[in-house]
C-alpha cells in the first residue's frame, strides 16, 4: 500500500523576491484507488505567503481549501466517489495549485505534514506512506 502527494514547483524552484510562483500538489496512488485526500502543508510565513489556491479538476467533492499566512499553513480536503482515483505511471493528477509569493531572500521549505492523509477506496484506511517536501530558493 502506498500513496503520496508530490510538491512540484513550476519553473524549477528558484524565484525572484516579490514574484508569484506556483507549486502544484499532485497525487500518486498507483497501487490502489483512493477516495479522500487531505493535504496539509507547512511553510515559513516570514519567507513565503500564499496569494491564492486554484483547485484541480480531478477531485470533484471539495470540503476545504484554506490557507493562513500568519501560521504558514495550507489545508486542502477533497474526494472522489467510488471507485476513487488510481493513478498510472507518468500521470500524477493535479489536486491543486498553490500560488506563493516570496517575502525574504534565501532557501525555504514547503512540507507535507503528518496530519495529511490519503484514504483507500476499499477499506478507508490511510495509505499515505511518504511526507515529501520541496525546497524553494528566493533570490533578489
Amino acid at each position: 500500500r502506498a500513496a503520496y502527494f508530490l510538491l512540484e514547483p513550476v519553473g524549477g524552484g528558484s524565484y525572484n523576491n516579490d514574484d508569484e510562483f506556483i507549486v502544484n500538489i499532485n497525487i500518486w496512488s498507483q497501487k490502489e484507488g483512493a477516495n479522500l485526500f487531505v493535504a496539509k502543508l507547512d511553510f515559513d510565513p516570514t519567507a513565503l505567503e500564499v496569494t491564492r489556491i486554484e483547485k484541480g479538476t480531478t477531485l470533484t467533492s471539495w470540503a476545504e481549501e484554506f490557507f493562513d499566512n500568519q501560521t504558514g499553513q495550507v489545508s486542502l480536503t477533497a474526494g472522489l466517489p467510488t471507485p476513487g482515483l488510481k493513478t498510472t505511471e507518468g500521470n500524477d493528477p493535479l489536486m491543486a495549485k498553490v500560488i506563493f509569493k516570496g517575502k525574504k531572500v534565501g532557501l525555504t521549505d514547503i512540507t507535507i505534514t503528518s496530519d495529511s492523509k490519503i484514504y483507500s477506496n476499499s477499506d478507508n484506511q490511510n495509505i499515505l506512506t511518504s511526507l515529501l517536501s520541496s525546497q524553494i530558493a528566493i533570490t533578489n
